[in-house]
């Protein structure tokens, strides 16, 4: 079998002998073109079928002057055809969607990291240096540099050793920040649900509402 693609209507209609199916099936698993071209097969074949349709017409409509023309040869659709049409149609409508997911999900990512409230703190990078500073003043002093993994890593020692609990919601507002900067939504969401800071709860509410 050498091009499965031209497989496919028998793969998906049961016609093919249990040894064709097994090799098949084997090569979906590996070849993840094939198995996107299986994956959309009716959505493409229902818009091949339109294709199809407006072929016949145009053919029925020139019936009449092939009559007087015997010479003239009649097209007839062959499988071939349909079978290339199919996968023209299966690779526009895969990039379309890809294209489309794409866009959709970096609109996305930039309206949340430009609508989410971010912890300010004036004086975090008024010093040169971290001499004197303790882990979550070092944290607040990366996110201000836009080091967020050196804040969050800052942030996660400052928080593994505080035992005040308004200091600990305080510091796990920026540690979600820190996360969000990265694009890490899961933890961000999961450090700002231990925070009790009214932004925090506001920036959950962006993450679990997202516009789109």
């Amino acid at each position: 079998m050498e091009d499965y693609f031209e497989h496919i209507d028998d793969y998906m209609e049961g016609k093919l002998s249990s040894d064709q199916h097994a090799l098949f099936k084997k090569e979906i698993v590996k070849n993840s073109s094939l198995k996107e071209a299986v994956s959309n097969y009716h959505d493409a074949k229902k818009l091949s079928e339109g294709f199809l349709e407006a072929d016949i017409m145009e053919t029925l409509s020139s019936i009449e002057f092939q009559e007087k023309e015997p010479s003239a040869k009649t097209k007839t659709p062959s499988q071939f055809k349909w079978l290339k049409i199919l996968g023209m149609l299966l690779v526009l409508f895969l990039i379309g969607l890809k294209i489309g997911k794409n866009i959709k999900s970096k609109t996305n990512k930039e309206e949340i990291l430009a609508s989410y409230i971010k912890p300010l703190d004036y004086s975090a990078t008024r010093s040169l240096d971290t001499i004197g500073m303790n882990a979550f003043e070092k944290g607040k002093y990366f996110f201000a540099l836009n080091k967020f993994q050196e804040s969050e890593e800052w942030l996660t020692i400052y928080l593994s050793n505080e035992k005040n609990e308004k200091a600990l919601s305080r510091g796990f507002y920026w540690l979600g920040s820190a996360h969000l900067e990265q694009w890490e939504v899961s933890e961000a969401k999961e450090a700002w649900s231990k925070s009790d800071e009214e932004n925090a709860n506001k920036n959950l509410n962006i993450l679990n509402n997202p516009k789109g």
